[in-house]
């Protein structure tokens, strides 16, 4: 949008100062003409540009999205369920023998809207509503392994979630918040 406003001024700012009747301008008119075309050329890049982003949403969601792990240098293809990784959501984990745990800033948010669940046992799924504007949050974590079993703790804008190690499978687990 900044790009477009700056084009417009540089453009404005090129066109010559007009007398006072602009219709009889030569340079008016040509003005006019160079920018009506410049919008249609605009438009028509609107239009590639929303149809590319469509095919791109369309590769992600049949292949995945690759992510990189800076803790053991390796690079992962997920589903666009959870959109990014651990590290790039801005979770902290944490990973014990028995457990995993994970540390999350979600300031602003009403207890009472808040919902985490653990979807597929890799994914930590949080939703919520903010107090200040009413706007729905959500956010997906990718687990390192297999969690179930899990309590949560919401305090200060910072969501803390603990779950047990697990290798069965189930589709969603609700996560208490205290």
């Amino acid at each position: 949008m900044k790009t477009l406003v700056l084009a417009v001024l540089i453009f404005l700012s090129a066109v010559p100062a007009f007398a006072a009747d602009n219709n009889t301008n030569p340079n008016y008119d040509q003005a006019r003409e160079d920018y009506r075309i410049y919008l249609q050329e605009l438009k028509k890049l609107g239009a590639q540009y929303r149809e590319l982003t469509g095919e791109m949403k369309k590769v992600i969601a049949e292949e995945g999205l690759p992510t990189w792990s800076e803790a053991d240098d390796s690079i992962a293809v997920v589903k666009p369920d959870f959109p990014v990784s651990p590290a790039a959501s801005g979770a902290e984990i944490k990973e014990s023998d028995k457990e995993v745990a994970v540390k999350l800033d979600v300031p602003g948010l009403d207890r009472k809207t808040l919902k985490v669940s653990i979807e597929d046992k890799k994914t930590l799924h949080i939703r919520g509503k903010r107090k200040d504007n009413g706007e729905f949050i959500e956010r997906f974590v990718a687990l390192p392994v297999a969690a179930e079993g899990a309590e949560g703790k919401y305090e200060d804008g910072v969501l803390t979630v603990k779950a047990k190690k697990s290798e069965e499978t189930k589709k969603e687990v609700v996560v208490p918040v205290s």
